[in-house]
C-alpha cells in the first residue's frame, strides 16, 4: 500500500513492503534534506525508480543509514544537486541513478560535514566517468578502486577528441545552431571534460602515482594560452576565476610561464578582478622583486 508522509515540510510517498521501506516519489522538501531511517517502525532501504527525477530544488540530501538500493534514475537531472551522504556499505545503484547530476561534487560516506578526497572521486563516477562499476561504496578508495579509476581516467584522455562527434550529428543530441564552427566546438567541449578530469585528480591525489601525475600536469600544459588549444586555461578562467587554487595547478603544472603571463593576465578582463589580483600576488609571494620566471623549474 502507498502511504503519504508530510513532517516539517516534506511530502513524499512511500511503501512497505517485508517490514523495509521504500521512498516512491518526492513530493515537496526544502534544498537541504535529510530522510529517515525508520517510517512506521519499518527500515528505509531503497529509492525508488523516478524518485527525486528532475528536482530543481535539491541541493543536498542524507541518505538512511539502511539504504540498500537507488533506483532507476532516482536523481536523474537534479541538476543542483551537490552533496549526498550515505552509509559506507554496499549499495545497488540502478541504471542512470545520477544521470546529468552535472553539479554533484561528493558522495560522503562518513559523518564528517566536509567532503574528503574519496568522496570526491567516487562522486565523479557518478556522472563524469561513466563506469557504472565503479560506483561500489563499499570499495571506494582501496588500492584496487583507486587503480581502476585511474584506468578509467587514461582511458578517456586518450580517446581521440573527435570520438563521438558523427554520432552526436546523427542522433542531434546537440545543438549548433548559431556556432560558426560545429567540430570546432565539439571538440573544445570534449578537451574541457578532459581538463576537469585531470584538474579533479590532480586536486584529489590519492594513491596517484608520481608517473601518472607527470602525465596529467603534461596534459594541462599541453592545452593552456599559448598551445594550438587552451581548454585548460579556458576551464580556470571560465569556470573557477573565484577559486583561486585552480590558477595555482596551472601554475604548478608548468601552465603557466614568461612567455604566457602577459597574456593570461589581459585575458582575465574586468570582470575577474579577483582572479588577477592573485595572480599578482602569486607573483610577488613566489620570486618578489626578481622576474618571474628567473628561478622557475618545474
Amino acid at each position: 500500500m502507498i502511504k503519504e508522509w508530510t513532517e516539517e515540510g516534506i511530502a513524499f510517498q512511500y511503501e512497505i513492503k517485508e517490514n523495509t521501506v521504500c521512498i516512491l516519489n518526492w513530493k515537496d522538501g526544502p534544498a537541504k534534506v535529510e530522510l529517515p531511517d525508520y517510517i512506521d517502525g519499518a527500515l528505509v532501504t531503497a529509492i525508488g525508480r523516478k524518485a527525486f527525477l528532475s528536482n530543481k530544488r535539491l541541493m543536498e540530501i542524507r541518505l538512511p543509514s539502511g539504504i540498500t538500493r537507488i533506483g532507476e534514475w532516482a536523481f536523474a537531472y537534479c541538476g543542483r544537486l551537490q552533496r549526498i551522504w550515505l552509509p559506507k556499505r554496499k549499495i545497488l545503484f540502478e541504471k542512470g541513478a545520477f544521470l546529468q547530476c552535472e553539479n554533484l561534487e561528493a558522495m560522503i560516506m562518513t559523518e564528517m560535514s566536509e567532503p574528503e578526497q574519496c568522496d570526491r572521486l567516487l562522486a565523479a563516477t557518478a556522472h563524469k566517468l561513466d563506469a557504472p562499476y565503479l560506483l561500489d561504496v563499499a570499495a571506494a578508495g582501496t588500492p584496487s578502486w583507486l587503480q581502476q579509476w585511474d584506468a578509467r581516467l587514461t582511458e578517456l584522455i586518450e580517446r581521440p577528441d573527435r570520438d563521438g562527434y558523427s554520432q552526436t550529428l546523427l542522433c542531434g543530441e546537440e545543438d549548433y545552431e548559431g556556432r560558426d564552427n560545429d567540430l570546432n566546438y565539439f571538440l573544445n567541449q570534449k578537451r574541457r571534460a578532459k581538463v576537469r578530469l585531470c584538474m579533479l585528480r590532480l586536486m584529489n591525489d590519492m594513491g596517484l602515482s608520481a608517473e601518472r601525475k607527470k602525465w596529467l600536469e603534461e596534459y594541462l600544459k599541453s592545452h593552456t594560452k599559448g598551445c594550438s588549444s587552451e581548454e585548460a586555461w579556458e576551464v580556470v578562467r571560465d569556470e573557477h576565476g573565484q577559486e583561486p587554487q585552480y590558477f595555482d595547478l596551472l601554475l604548478e603544472c608548468g601552465g603557466v610561464d614568461e612567455q604566457n603571463f602577459d597574456a593570461l593576465l589581459a585575458d582575465t578582463g574586468n570582470e575577474l578582478a579577483e582572479l588577477k589580483a592573485h595572480m599578482l600576488r602569486r607573483k610577488e609571494e613566489l620570486f618578489g622583486d626578481r622576474d618571474f620566471f628567473d628561478s622557475l623549474s618545474f
